[in-house]
């Protein structure tokens, strides 16, 4: 399966062949986990969630510095 990935307005495809979780996809794209959030067709996706087809995903980061 195919999953294209939009963050900081840079596009990126993740293929999988098997199930993957939306964290791992993240790990993959080499994105932080902790400071985002994953959303598909303006609806917030649980980074627990299991893609299991073709997929966009919207990366949108919500940490901040200090």
């Amino acid at each position: 399966m195919r999953i294209s990935i939009t963050y900081q307005g840079i596009n990126q495809i993740i293929d999988s062949e098997k199930n993957i979780s939306i964290k791992e996809v993240l790990i993959k794209a080499g994105i932080n986990s902790s400071m985002v959030l994953v959303c598909n067709n303006n609806q917030i996706i649980p980074q627990t969630s299991v893609i299991n087809s073709d997929i966009e995903l919207e990366i949108i980061d919500v940490g901040s510095g200090g």
